[in-house]
């Protein structure tokens, strides 16, 4: 067959009008409905595709599958692609996390490439001089920098799926390092804007991707050829030759020169993990994601609880339909700050958060007429899986953010990349990998290319930020990181129905949250539903403890929304302080269950892509 690239362009937007069809003689096809905002048409195709943020990686991703590679070679192809047309946001040293639909075995897995905390980062080396948290050795430099994964997680998927050798996937991405690849206007925007210093604070970053002093205009190349030179080492000698050997020794070296805390013993231990995947259903689906540290739990308990309600009586984007989202955000949050850490050493009980007795527990804690005052709490599945509560932790009332506070800690600053792939047999991957901030640690490990994470400041030093009480993912050595990432899978007739993943830190999740609603309860398609103006509750990142509701002007000016929100308790974010929010990223693909054809959507608000044939 022909290939056909149909690149989902950022700048093209039309209005939806008649309800979307395509019917085979059959009759079978999709039917959706006629939103009345502005989004861009969705993409079909037949055989494969790939939704990811660069129309390069896209392309590479849909090549792959034209000539005879499977979604798990695809995948890694795209994300190695990311890694030189995206750097700031993925990396080899970065973290991944996984959601596997294997059509010949017909089973779903997941896989945990997440980042580790060195040995040496004990949490004395986070604090001030009187013992306080310091932040900003967990925020930026060699300090902030964990145990890398998502390498590992890339070479464990292609050897336990994957048809084709790293060293023949890595190769469009090895011509755009060596070559150069356009920076995009948008994320130009926001290193000028959030990172300025960078360049000035990290010579080395500097050396490689801002030789001027400063960040590169829109359209200019961005090239990393030691990074490509490191990636041919790693098609000669596998995965090995990242965490041992010359690699690994000229990245501690440089680690520990700068004040770091790597060691070749931590590079050496780190394993990936292939782990049970949470599971859930809603409606007639089967839902999986990927267990702490991952954060699928946050938005698959938003939609069980959601499950619980009568959304089309309420009316889509009403009062009384934003005041219950927001209040199911409120609620999954406060677990996902409790709960989300490494199940190897915390108490991460993500599949009873999930359970029918707990989530009838904290539809108890949701008023229908007036919002949580303050922080809620987080719940206890231990006992409320089990039985009935009786009483439940009040929220901490807490004052609220001053405008600039709301105006910093709502900013975009650049967190993670995700990619959905499907092949003609029924194979899906939706994986989502980052370096966390921009650049991630803002500095490159010696003469490898390698941007390091900051993987230490994603979750809490002793106390928590939200709870005020000895953390539950507090530092620890050897210990995983928690992570916003978010994948996901929905499954219907044993088959994959829907792919779907994010971006934009603690924001992922309501935004996949409110995507899948905008499809499952609202029959709009992907682009549609991921296109539709969203509400965002609280901050980027936890520890910064927001309980702001931000809401796309779309719906915020409209009819007095905002107003109206306020009189139900909301502490709504108003035109003046920000105007747009941030209210994180989606991108999706459906799948028609009788004919396999598929359509997908992609991030209007990023550089969001589909491609197929």
């Amino acid at each position: 067959m022909k290939l056909i690239f149909r690149v989902a362009a950022v700048g093209m937007s039309l209005i939806i009008g008649n309800a979307v069809a395509l019917a085979g003689e059959d009759g079978a096809g999709f039917r959706f409905s006629s939103p009345k905002h502005m989004a861009k048409q969705p993409v079909f195709t037949q055989n494969g595709m790939v939704t990811a943020t660069s129309p390069l990686a896209t392309y590479v991703g849909t090549k792959v599958l034209e000539q005879g590679g499977n979604a798990f070679d695809a995948a890694v192809a795209v994300a190695l692609m990311l890694n030189a047309t995206d750097p700031s946001m993925c990396g080899p040293s970065g973290a991944a996390f996984f959601v596997v639909y294997d059509a010949k075995k017909k089973e779903i897995v997941a896989l945990d490439a997440g980042t580790q905390t060195p040995y040496e980062a004990t949490v004395d080396k986070y604090k001030t001089a009187d013992g306080k948290e310091d932040r900003q050795p967990m925020l930026e430099g060699v300090t902030s920098m964990a145990i890398p994964g998502a390498i590992a997680g890339y070479f464990a998927l292609l050897e336990r799926y994957g048809t084709k050798s790293f060293a023949e996937l890595s190769e469009p991405a090895i011509h755009y390092l060596e070559n150069g690849y356009p920076l995009s206007q948008a994320t130009q925007g926001w290193l000028e804007k959030g990172f300025p210093e960078v360049p000035l604070l990290f010579p080395n970053l500097s050396r490689v991707y801002a030789p001027s002093g400063s960040w590169p205009n829109a359209g200019e190349l961005m090239k990393n050829p030691e990074l490509a030179k490191t990636y041919r080492t790693l098609g000669k000698e596998g995965v090995k030759g990242f965490y041992t050997g010359p690699i690994a020794k000229e990245m501690v070296d440089y680690v520990r020169a700068n004040g770091g805390y790597w060691s070749m013993k931590d590079l050496a231990d780190y394993k990936v993990r292939w782990v049970t995947p949470l599971k859930m259903t809603y409606r007639d689906y089967e839902v999986y994601g990927v267990p702490p540290p991952a954060s699928s739990m946050t938005w698959m308990q938003m939609l069980k609880l959601a499950e619980q309600f009568d959304l089309k009586k309420l009316g889509y984007n009403s009062p009384e339909y934003l005041h219950l989202i927001t209040e199911i955000e409120r609620i999954a949050h406060a677990d996902s700050y409790e709960y989300g850490g490494d199940p190897m050493v915390d108490k991460a009980p993500g599949q009873d958060t999930l359970s029918d007795n707990y989530i009838k527990n904290q539809i108890k804690r949701i008023d229908l007429k007036k919002a949580a005052p303050g922080r809620v709490m987080p719940g206890n599945p231990e006992e409320w899986k089990k039985a009935d509560a009786t009483t439940f932790p009040k929220p901490m009332q807490v004052a609220s953010q001053t405008t600039e506070q709301t105006r910093i800690n709502t900013m975009y600053t650049g967190n993670t990349t995700h990619v959905n792939v499907v092949d003609k047999d029924g194979n899906a991957v939706s994986f989502t990998h980052t370096l966390g901030t921009f650049f991630g640690g803002h500095d490159i490990l010696g003469n490898t290319g390698v941007v390091g994470n900051n993987g230490i400041n994603w979750g809490d030093l002793e106390i928590s930020h939200w709870t005020g009480k000895k953390s539950n993912i507090g530092l620890a050595p050897g210990k995983r990181n928690r992570w916003t990432l978010c994948p996901g899978i929905l499954m219907k007739n044993g088959k994959p129905a829907l792919l779907i993943g994010g971006s934009g830190a603690d924001t992922t999740q309501p935004a996949v949250f409110q995507s899948l609603l905008n499809m499952l309860e609202w029959d709009m398609n992907p682009q549609a539903a991921i296109s539709a103006p969203r509400s965002v509750y609280g901050d980027m990142r936890h520890y910064t403890g927001g309980t702001r509701l931000s809401i796309d002007p779309e719906i915020r000016d409209k009819d007095g929304m905002g107003e109206k929100l306020k009189g139900m308790g909301h502490d709504v974010v108003g035109a003046d302080e920000v105007y747009r929010p941030m209210p994180g990223y989606a991108l999706s693909i459906m799948i028609n269950q009788e004919t396999g054809v598929k359509v997908g959507g992609a991030e209007t608000r990023i550089d969001g892509h589909v491609n197929g044939y």
